[in-house]
């Protein structure tokens, strides 16, 4: 039961990040809405894949690296991947693919912060 609830939250997780993502790329004028989605949606999913096979490293080390640490460790990783792939789906100079991704990302942590609070919180 606890697999398939994980498997729930990670993509409730997925879908709200790549919304918040496809809203941030549609903003800098990455590509057309639709465009923007599917690359949204693939940067996600191949960062979340990559992420998700690093993170028993991650854990080895999650005693003694603070959690604050931990985290921005994840989200830089995260913007890294995910500038690389808009780079290969689309013909942008790499800067302004890291640039973009490193904004999605900031958007897309802030409000799964916030939701993540409101939750815990409430």
């Amino acid at each position: 039961m606890t697999g398939a609830v994980f498997i729930v939250v990670g993509l409730i997780f997925l879908a709200i990040t790549t919304g918040v993502k496809t809203l941030v790329l549609v903003q800098l004028r990455w590509a057309t809405p639709g465009k923007t989605f599917y690359d949204a949606l693939l940067a996600n999913m191949a960062s979340g894949l990559l992420l998700a096979m690093l993170a028993p490293r991650f854990s080895e080390i999650a005693n003694t690296v603070p959690l604050f640490t931990l985290v921005l460790g994840f989200c830089l990783a995260a913007a890294l991947i995910e500038g690389a792939v808009l780079r290969l789906l689309r013909d942008r100079s790499l800067l302004r693919c890291y640039l973009v991704s490193l904004a999605a990302n900031a958007a897309s942590f802030f409000v799964v912060l916030a939701l993540t609070l409101n939750l815990l919180l409430a």
